[in-house]
């Protein structure tokens, strides 16, 4: 093994001296056989039912707890019967279906086609992805992707633009889960040394993501039930440490130590910016995972846009306040809450009433304030998010994903860097220009804030 010295900055300005192995895993602490003694801490989701029964109830409907799944006729959403082709990089890739199994049938490392088996399931409210397992034991994600709403396969890494052997292509190493996903898809993840170098394998307490992702290592807790200092409550902590429970998979970056692309070292209770370093944006300039004002392109970068903004660094908010961490994600998902403004309301009383929230907004209150009022009328601008949160962020589909920083609009963004902006989502047609947006707003004696500022 080779080794090298390497240092590293951590936000808040310390500097560690650290030994990094080459090429990407250094200081893991893999398992010689079998389940690790850290992986043996688990407890298991199962094991929370008994005394917390509402909670296990409500999370095992959640959108978190059915992201990663068995493969069977219930959960794989893709169409592997009709609609089962794709076409990419000269390849044709093909979905099939024996019975109650699933497969893949694509180029593999040596470019020619090969037949893998469905294992698991990646997603499934907005689009599925599918795991299988390589002869070597390493897990992969496989090269298609199947989009909910539009009823398509389209490519995942690898067949358009890459090449085996690019370090960008579906099965070369570098894509591995255990390197790119393996700690948000699963819970209590180590990673063991495999025979073939750095190639690791994963250890996990549990394949989708469980209780103990979010409250840690629970085996004591149940042996121990009575015990409060054995397990982690979330209520207790600081906002700072809850907001980074959520975020150790709502972000993009990398392991300051091993090189992950998840926060491999990071457990419940830990600060999360001394584990991992979070991918930030250049202001001035897009880049693959930002707008050029600050705001992200990519979806699961919410710990980013929301530690930014006032609402978490002056009023103290986190995560849960607007979010249920053990129903479906949403205190109603925001745009379709039943009361329409009603959690922004919660906090701002003021804006409470069509009068107050017709100054505010300078548009039609109705689709806000009914509390009947279909959804499709809730696109107007004096619902909240529509404004504050509009969709910028690309997940199945371009700006389908709603930004978390609780930024104010500002067309004079969009003038000077071509960044969206909440005003032309809605007025888009050909002569609504961001300058008559900036016009508009100065009409009500709101002054647009200077472009330098990322998100206010």
């Amino acid at each position: 093994m080779v080794l090298r010295p390497r240092v590293i900055h951590v936000p808040g300005g310390r500097f560690f001296l650290i030994i990094a192995a080459l090429p990407l895993l250094t200081a893991l602490l893999y398992a010689a056989e079998g389940r690790s003694q850290l992986v043996a801490e688990y407890a298991g989701t199962e094991s929370c039912k008994e005394c917390h029964e509402k909670q296990y109830n409500a999370f095992i409907h959640s959108h978190h707890r059915k992201y990663v799944q068995v493969v069977t006729p219930e959960t794989v959403i893709g169409d592997f019967t009709k609609n089962n082709v794709l076409k990419a990089g000269g390849h044709e890739t093909r979905m099939i279906r024996r019975g109650d199994e699933f497969f893949v049938e694509t180029a593999g490392s040596d470019g020619k086609h090969h037949e893998y088996r469905c294992e698991r399931t990646v997603g499934h409210l907005y689009k599925q992805r599918y795991q299988t397992t390589l002869s070597d034991g390493r897990r992969y994600v496989l090269p298609v992707q199947w989009n909910r709403n539009e009823q398509r396969w389209v490519d995942y890494h690898g067949l358009g633009k890459e090449k085996p052997g690019s370090g960008g292509y579906w099965c070369d190493p570098e894509r591995a889960a255990a390197i790119r996903c393996a700690g948000c898809h699963g819970t209590g993840i180590e990673l063991k040394q495999s025979e073939k170098g750095f190639r690791p394998k994963i250890i996990e307490a549990e394949m989708s993501i469980g209780c103990e992702a979010c409250h840690g290592p629970c085996g004591m807790h149940v042996k121990y039930p009575k015990r409060k200092d054995l397990i982690l409550s979330l209520k207790k902590l600081p906002a700072q440490r809850l907001v980074d429970v959520c975020g150790q998979c709502h972000v993009r970056g990398s392991d300051y130590v091993a090189g992950t692309a998840y926060p491999y070292l990071f457990r419940p209770g830990d600060r999360l910016l001394r584990k991992f370093a979070p991918v930030e944006p250049t202001i001035g300039k897009q880049t693959r995972n930002f707008w050029a004002d600050g705001r992200a392109v990519k979806h699961h970068q919410q710990y980013t846009e929301f530690i930014k903004s006032s609402h978490y660094t002056k009023a103290g908010m986190t995560c849960v306040t607007c979010h249920d961490p053990h129903g479906l994600g949403l205190a109603g998902k925001l745009g379709a809450h039943p009361k329409g403004n009603g959690l922004c309301l919660s906090c701002h009383s003021d804006l409470e009433g069509e009068k107050p929230l017709a100054a505010h907004t300078h548009h039609d209150t109705k689709a806000a304030i009914g509390s009947q009022a279909p959804a499709r009328r809730r696109r107007e601008g004096s619902l909240c998010v529509n404004c504050h949160m509009p969709k910028l962020i690309s997940n199945e589909q371009p700006m389908q994903l709603r930004h978390h920083g609780m930024s104010i609009p500002n067309p004079l963004k969009t003038i000077a860097w071509g960044s969206p902006n909440a005003c032309n989502i809605c007025h888009s047609k050909e002569k609504e220009t961001p300058q008559q947006m900036v016009d508009a707003m100065k009409k009500w004696g709101i002054k647009p804030m200077n472009v330098g500022q990322a998100m206010p």
